[in-house]
């Protein structure tokens, strides 16, 4: 429907509160980031977005220690998270790294780059 036609607007002040943030976003607007059991291609964008948003807010606390699943997608995405980090001078700092995620770190070469 067109703006103007039919259309009427509820005033800012009458519209419902929005509602709290969700578990994984109040982490992200802390700074801390938990990544779940699974981090696989599929929960790739959704993540990436709460690690922006804990990045931009200062230092980043990555917590794997749930991890059970993860591919390369997952892998190189909190890489690219960690290299962001340093390139701005923020600290990063793993709260829990699960067997899981440390074994396709190194299987990937990677440990170093994420500082397991």
């Amino acid at each position: 429907m067109m703006a103007g036609k039919g259309r009427h607007e509820t005033p800012a002040a009458q519209r419902e509160p929005l509602p709290p943030l969700d578990p994984p976003a109040a982490d992200a607007a802390e700074g801390r980031v938990t990544l779940g059991e699974g981090l696989c291609i599929a929960e790739v964008v959704e993540l990436r977005e709460r690690l922006r948003v804990a990045l931009d807010l200062g230092a980043l606390h990555l917590d794997g220690g749930e991890l059970e699943q993860i591919d390369a997608a997952g892998v190189q995405l909190l890489c690219a998270a960690v290299r962001d980090a340093h390139r701005q001078g923020r600290p990063v700092t793993w709260l829990g790294v699960s067997p899981r995620l440390r074994a396709a770190a190194q299987h990937l070469g990677l440990q170093q780059e994420l500082g397991l």
